[in-house]
């Protein structure tokens, strides 16, 4: 699970979970699942969000505005509906810049249980 992990929340934020092959759940054994969400945690933690031509970010920046607010819907509506937050949230990340050379929004990564 070390490994495999990773390798999933990575294919969720593949292309910012923008691409219809993104996955959007990861389903997981219940007996499992106290130990996957701290492999989950770190693997968010290792993502690091910012302008893209930087070659030490690993995420850019979504599409425009209306996907950003979409996203931000969809974590809310997890939180509404009791889901518990692992990591991220709504907002944006604390060290992104709101104004990048592309002017679009970045987002908190928010894989939620």
């Amino acid at each position: 699970m070390k490994k495999a992990i990773p390798a999933a929340v990575q294919a969720c934020f593949m292309n910012n979970g923008q691409a219809c092959i993104s996955g959007s759940r990861l389903l997981v054994p219940e007996h499992k699942l106290e130990q996957v969400k701290p492999l989950v945690k770190a693997a968010v933690a290792a993502i690091k969000v910012g302008d893209p031509r930087n070659p030490d970010n690993t995420l850019g920046p979504l599409l425009n505005q209306k996907q950003f607010e979409r996203v931000q819907r969809y974590i809310q509506i997890g939180m509404d509906e009791g889901a518990e937050l692992i990591a991220g949230g709504v907002g944006k990340p604390e060290d992104s810049n709101p104004v990048t050379s592309s002017s679009r929004p970045y987002s908190r990564m928010s894989p939620i249980t």
